[in-house]
């Protein structure tokens, strides 16, 4: 039985940040940067290495929207673009497969269990710790 969740940011956030290029944390003005090298700019939103030639917005993001004592900032890229959420929340995508990931697990309640750091090819024996 798979006990992973792969949640892509909310789709508003990915539409928001191409609409208003801004994100709501004191970013605005946000400027395309085009992607010179892939992989190296992951869109959070469809969870796929664009292409070069392809761009891409930074911009500050958390994923927690209430008020919790691990609420932190951290640079994300979106497409410039339109592109679909990532839709397969009980797989690790291809695209974490190559990178060096932070995994960090969280109760119902959003207070932090355990955390590690591993290659993306070693994420399930990591993940499968976690749960053991």
């Amino acid at each position: 039985m798979n006990r992973i969740r792969v949640e892509a940011i909310p789709s508003e956030i990915a539409e928001g940040i191409r609409s208003t290029r801004s994100d709501g944390h004191g970013n605005s003005s946000l400027e395309p940067i085009p992607v010179d090298e892939s992989p190296g700019y992951i869109c959070r939103h469809c969870l796929e290495d664009p292409a070069v030639g392809e761009s891409v917005y930074l911009f500050s993001y958390s994923p927690f929207q209430r008020a919790v004592p691990y609420r932190n900032l951290g640079p994300i890229f979106v497409h410039t673009t339109d592109c679909r959420r990532y839709g397969t929340p009980e797989a690790l995508p291809r695209s974490l497969r190559h990178r060096l990931l932070s995994l960090r697990a969280y109760r119902a309640d959003d207070f932090l269990v355990v955390a590690d750091v591993a290659p993306g090819d070693e994420a399930d024996r990591v993940l499968d710790r976690f749960f053991d």
